[in-house]
């Protein structure tokens, strides 16, 4: 029987990130055998910041759309959450290419910008984890607190 390529089945899905995962790791592996590990991460960090951006991309509508509701629901704290994340990680993979392609100067690691995407990642983490505010409230009652002092409550 010829696979489905629409199949959105768990088990489908599972095979999939299995699949993509012993690939890039297989592939990484059998590269470092070859290519001097300084290329070989400039190289993955060129990568990451691919993926990031086209996770930012695809996710943009959604996001743009939560962002500006008027009723935002919890999966809109979510879906801005991954997209403000993947941004990040954008931008944090964009620095890293940069500092290393100008030769690393020192300056480079304490500018301004380096500190904007630390804090737009957590501020993801925030949102992200926004929906479980009432489960996590529920079932620790030292969460309370937790949830106030990250600005939930």
């Amino acid at each position: 029987m010829m696979p489905r390529y629409d199949d959105t089945s768990p088990e489908t899905i599972k095979k999939q990130i299995v699949f993509a995962t012993i690939v890039l790791v297989g592939t990484v592996f059998m590269l470092n055998f070859f290519v001097p590990n300084a290329d070989l991460i400039l190289a993955e960090r060129i990568f990451q910041a691919s993926v990031a951006m086209m996770v930012v991309v695809v996710y943009w509508p959604d996001a743009r759309a939560a962002w500006l509701s008027n009723s935002p629901e919890r999966g809109d704290y979510l879906i801005v959450g991954v997209t403000i994340g993947w941004m990040a990680t954008f931008c944090q993979a964009m620095f890293s290419v940069i500092f290393r392609l100008a030769g690393m100067p020192i300056w480079f690691t304490n500018i301004d910008a380096n500190s904007l995407w630390i804090l737009m990642s957590a501020i993801s983490g925030i949102l992200c984890t926004s929906s479980l505010q009432a489960r996590l409230m529920a079932s620790c009652p030292g969460a309370t607190g937790l949830c106030w002092a990250s600005g939930w409550a």
